[in-house]
């Protein structure tokens, strides 16, 4: 009976196993959604350019680079999975020579118009510097575009901004370099050969903004040394207000007849301004660009959280 009873146990356990096993069989992980990022969180910006993804459903590459060597070619970048610049293939396409930006793309597409907004040069002197001699731009552990005296441009006019005579507000991520007794434009939104609509500039240390509806700079900003900070700086527009704030601290608020921007004639410039010949041109290492067609001051915080949390 005592062997009896011990098959029976057996040949129980045995069936129950074979069920388990056909349980896990048709078991399926489930596979969690990507957690949002900036633009996710804070949509409907007109363009957005950064060496990190911004928006989770984003399936293009950040930018386009030209290698230095003989034929010039030229190669699309993307991101990692964690949503980085993909600095490996960036590495393995240069293969030790030096880097140019030709396109920066476009992350941000609520108006369906996405390859215009994208900002561009084929001049290849003109174009700014990602990696020298193989060795990747990166400072504070992060990878930057580096403008000496060059410029991208988005010159496809009547495309930036969906509406007319819209207030815009831009979030920089950017390090001035030498900035010390010359004017340098870190981006303008320009509509002829004389003066821009409105700048970011840096003179002797001093963060100024500028807008051509009186034709002087509306905040003038003193932070000491620009030269020696990675800064986070970020305007803010409604009605005939600009609210400046440099690393989460608002600095200065005025008050100016019209601040609004022509959108039928606006063309971008990062990293100088459209005036002939572009003589004002920026030192600087840019990190990233968001712009949106609307004062987004109420969400400032939170912007400046998620700034901070990839940056800081």
């Amino acid at each position: 009976m005592r062997y009896i009873l011990i098959i029976l146990v057996f040949l129980s356990v045995g069936a129950n196993a074979q069920m388990v096993i056909k349980a896990h069989a048709n078991y399926r992980p489930y596979a969690s959604p990507a957690a949002n990022l900036l633009l996710d969180d804070y949509p409907n910006a007109a363009a957005a350019y950064s060496l990190r993804k911004l928006d989770k459903d984003y399936t293009g590459a950040a930018i386009r680079v030209r290698k230095d060597t003989t034929g010039q070619p030229e190669q699309d970048i993307g991101f990692t999975a964690s949503g980085d610049l993909d600095t490996a293939a960036l590495k393995s396409f240069l293969n030790a020579r030096s880097g140019f930006v030709v396109t920066w793309y476009n992350q941000a597409d609520s108006a369906g118009i996405f390859g215009v907004r994208n900002l561009t040069q084929s001049t290849a002197a003109s174009q700014p510097r990602i990696a020298l001699n193989g060795v990747i731009e990166r400072e504070y552990n992060k990878v930057f575009v580096r403008f000496a005296g060059n410029h991208l441009i988005n010159n496809a006019v009547g495309t930036l901004f969906s509406g007319q005579n819209v207030p815009i507000s831009t979030l920089s991520v950017l390090k001035m370099r030498n900035v010390d007794g010359a004017e340098q434009s870190m981006y303008a939104f320009s509509s002829n050969a004389t003066e821009p609509i409105r700048r970011i500039r840096v003179s002797a240390g001093i963060f100024e903004l500028w807008h051509r509806a009186d034709n002087q700079q509306l905040d003038i900003v003193g932070i000491g040394n620009a030269n020696t900070n990675l800064n986070n700086i970020n305007v803010y527009q409604t009605g005939t207000q600009n609210t400046t704030e440099i690393n989460g601290t608002i600095i200065n608020q005025n008050i100016s007849s019209s601040h609004t921007v022509s959108t039928t004639t606006t063309r971008l410039v990062m990293g100088g301004l459209l005036r002939g010949s572009f003589a004002t041109a920026a030192n600087v290492n840019y990190y990233e660009l968001i712009i949106y067609p609307s004062n987004v001051i109420s969400n400032r915080i939170g912007l400046n959280n998620n700034i901070n949390d990839y940056y800081w």
